[in-house]
């Protein structure tokens, strides 16, 4: 634990130094009658300051989408009215005669608006869903947790001031919604560990929130700052989960989920169980409470087990009409696909171009068989240079292309030089060590300069203009590559490729 907290973040480490302040000094409150005063409202302000400047960073930071800067923007925003809904508390409760839990209309507008902010933030984040049949499963899922939530909300609702009951309500219905969001959408633009933190500090905020009935006879005691220090670890933990994430890693395919949630499944699961307890002092109506819960339980496990094995075979179909049936790579729809989400989100994209240099001679001399395993392993090769968010597929033939979102001119030249160097090294096929040469052009920008089109067509000049210089090197695309070189240099890359086959004929 010790060394954990040591390696936490700065950030992390002041947000809970100030969460322990202030239950210090409710502790000491509640242990000596004496009323904390000002004490207790010290820690929140700068509690929301914290997760306002890592949130603003990161809605800042062009490498990330542009849905996480602005979910990241929104928490900016709550974070702040936070902080200002905290001083205004404070001044409700200690600017008075005697100390008071009220809350003046300033107070509740701010900590309002902190939760319209929030839910903002949630709605405008992506779905990810395919379709309106998508949509509408996920907003009935969704609708089925609110639901079971507003249940036990009605059967264990806290007592006290309406307003502190009504805040209490809204912000249990938010966790709850936020959760839901997480579960149900997926988190392809948000950091999950990020996101589980933030749902968590949401959770123990009300929570901290529904104590507040125990201290009706301490009007000077209020737990509102120590709700708010506590979510604001979460949301600075959160915030700094996000900032160590790759921003790549949001641009790639997204992550293999379970093929349906169980989340609302656990809640009707929760109402059942509700229900039981609620029903069994009745023993005239047991049987037919317990028959409807058994009921209920064969229906789910049905339901499970046909999404399931809808699931498995429109993922074989999905997998069969979006890769390569040689090599297992993404075919050209897929790529397309995937580059113009990247263009969209305004990143800086690099990618590379890559035709195999007497490639034709092989299957002229050789086979297709040599051919097939000379193409395989070079997918493999190719795989093996670039990082788990950049895409690897093949257009046709002997032409592969490689979506590198993210890096620039040069860093994208550094990875197309490793993959010539993996290349090189021949590949054993129908008895023969078989040398491969690959020619490869670069071609970058973003989404605000160049279109699917453009980038490929550029990336093209630039692979033919490395075949042209002799093939077997990597070449990136400038403006003084005039278009009409280009019939040219694919004539001249055919004409060596025919020589190629001639001498690899001779020699055989």
């Amino acid at each position: 634990m010790i060394t954990s907290l040591r390696r936490a973040p700065r950030s992390v480490l002041a947000s809970i130094a100030l969460a322990v302040f202030a239950i210090a000094v409710l502790v000491v409150a509640l242990a000596a009658p004496a009323d904390p005063g000002v004490l207790l409202w010290l820690a929140a302000p700068p509690a929301t300051l914290i997760p306002v400047v890592l949130a603003t960073r990161i809605a800042r930071t062009t490498g990330f989408p542009r849905a996480t800067r602005m979910f990241w923007a929104h928490l900016a925003v709550c974070s702040a009215l936070a902080g200002i809904g905290s001083v205004l508390n404070a001044i409700d409760a200690l600017g008075g005669p005697a100390p008071t839990q009220a809350m003046s209309p300033g107070t509740v507008a701010a900590y309002a608006g902190c939760v319209v902010a929030l839910m903002s933030g949630m709605f405008r984040l992506p779905m990810g869903s395919s379709g309106a049949g998508d949509r509408l499963r996920i907003g009935l899922d969704a609708g089925t947790v609110l639901l079971a939530a507003a249940i036990f909300l009605w059967q264990f609702l806290p007592t006290g001031s309406p307003v502190l009951v009504g805040f209490t309500t809204v912000l249990m219905l938010v966790t709850v919604f936020a959760v839901a969001k997480v579960a149900l959408a997926g988190h392809r633009y948000i950091d999950p560990v990020a996101l589980r933190l933030f749902a968590l500090g949401l959770l123990g905020g009300a929570l901290i929130g529904t104590l507040q009935q125990f201290l009706g006879s301490r009007p000077d005691l209020n737990l509102g700052p120590v709700g708010v220090s506590i979510i604001m670890i979460c949301a600075t933990a959160a915030a700094e989960a996000q900032l160590r994430s790759c921003p790549v890693a949001a641009a790639g395919p997204a992550r293999n989920r379970r093929p349906f949630s169980v989340l609302p499944y656990l809640a009707v699961v929760a109402v059942d169980g509700l229900l039981v307890v609620t029903c069994w002092p009745y023993p005239a109506g047991r049987a037919v409470v317990l028959a409807a819960v058994l009921l209920t339980a064969v229906v789910m496990w049905r339901q499970i087990t046909a999404m399931r094995e809808n699931t498995e075979l429109v993922a074989r179909l999905d997998h069969a009409a979006t890769h390569d049936a040689l090599t297992g790579l993404p075919n050209r729809a897929l790529f397309t696909a995937r580059m113009a989400t990247a263009l969209a989100e305004r990143w800086p994209v690099s990618v590379a171009l890559i035709d195999l240099d007497g490639f034709k001679a092989v299957n002229d001399t050789l086979g297709h068989g040599a051919g097939d395993v000379l193409l395989t392993t070079t997918a493999k090769r190719l795989t093996s240079c670039v990082r788990a968010g950049d895409t690897v597929a093949r257009l046709g033939g002997d032409e592969f292309v490689v979506l590198m979102p993210g890096l620039d001119a040069q860093e994208a030249v550094e990875v197309a030089g490793r993959m010539v160097a993996a290349l090189a090294v021949p590949v054993r096929a129908e008895g023969h060590d078989l040398p491969v040469r690959a020619s490869i052009g670069i071609a970058g920008g973003d989404g605000a300069e160049v279109g699917e089109g453009e980038l490929l067509r550029r990336a093209d000049i630039a692979m033919y203009a490395a075949k042209h210089s002799g093939g077997s090197n990597v070449r990136h695309y400038t403006a003084t590559m005039p278009e009409t070189r280009i019939a040219d240099l694919r004539t001249a890359g055919t004409v060596r490729q025919a020589q190629h086959a001639v001498q690899a004929r001779e020699s055989a």
